[in-house]
């Protein structure tokens, strides 16, 4: 699955010409692994599936960050 689009103009550098000027320097190695795995995701389900997608509320909800 390919990324379309990235606004952040830091976020888009480091993708295309992995160059991280423009994105905080503690974040690069993170960033990093997280575009690689979107990029290689084949379905948009494996990405549904994380578990550290989900927000925990204090009264023990849990809900996704992403739409369905």
């Amino acid at each position: 699955m390919k990324i379309r689009n990235i606004v952040h103009k830091g976020l888009k550098r480091l993708y295309a010409e992995d160059n991280a000027k423009g994105v905080p320097p503690d974040t690069v190695a993170k960033l990093r692994k997280m575009l690689a795995f979107l990029d290689d995701m084949q379905e948009p389900d494996e990405l549904r599936a994380l578990p550290s997608w989900k927000v925990h509320h204090a009264d023990g909800r849990s809900q996704r960050n992403l739409e369905p």
